[in-house]
């Protein structure tokens, strides 16, 4: 009985470490920061611009990353498009 116990308590252990080593491995995206709300603007502009995704994303922040990547990369890039057209007006 005694080495089931183990056996079992080994199990979890090994999943909760596969777990935590799976999580540790995720990219963290540190979001950006800039000095004025304008630099701010144009390095958008210039990221969607470009379709730098990266930059995009160091622009987002963690939490805004949902908003750069999606599904459909083509609809992304036409809504870049869009938006760079209508932050130039």
């Amino acid at each position: 009985m005694r080495a089931m116990t183990f056996k079992n308590y080994s199990g979890i252990a090994c999943a909760a470490l596969l777990y935590a080593a799976s999580w540790a491995a995720d990219p963290v995206v540190v979001q950006k920061t800039f000095p004025t709300p304008e630099a701010a603007v144009q390095a958008l502009i210039a990221a969607a611009g470009s379709f730098d995704v990266e930059a995009l994303k160091a622009i987002a922040g963690p939490y805004g990353v949902a908003l750069v990547v999606t599904s459909e990369p083509v609809l992304g890039k036409v809504q870049g498009a869009e938006f760079v057209a209508q932050g130039r007006v």
